[in-house]
């Protein structure tokens, strides 16, 4: 996409939703909670942006121009479809890895109760 025939307020705030979710899949991909809360909130400041310019600008915009947007959106969401694929993953090891934790815990409070119980039984006897 040149962005010639777009308003620079568009290409700006389209070149903002790409590298804002470039940013959010190095960040999922990382494992990086703090950089992923800045990339989705810089992410949604960018997709209001276009909102906003797009308002201003639609009725204002060349058929060329129109094609060119619908091009880049195109392109944004191969790029939103990959940062989801990032966080599912993301997800999905959390998840796990609770699951993992969780078992654990219960297998300490299994065996804190089995010690609790012999202790008590070396004491009365």
């Amino acid at each position: 996409m040149s962005g010639a025939r777009l308003d620079p307020a568009l290409r700006d705030a389209l070149e903002r939703i790409r590298a804002a979710t470039r940013s959010l899949v190095e960040a999922a991909k990382a494992e990086e909670a703090g950089a992923i809360d800045r990339a989705v909130a810089d992410r949604a400041e960018a997709v209001e942006s276009l909102r906003r310019s797009l308002q201003e600008a639609r009725s204002a915009m060349s058929p060329t121009a129109r094609a060119e947007l619908k091009s880049a959106t195109g392109d944004l969401e191969a790029d939103a479809a990959e940062a989801e694929a990032a966080l599912r993953s993301l997800l999905t090891q959390a998840r796990d890895a609770l699951e993992t934790l969780a078992r654990g815990a219960q297998a300490v409070r299994g065996y804190a109760g089995s010690a609790a119980a012999s202790a008590s039984l070396d004491r009365s006897g």
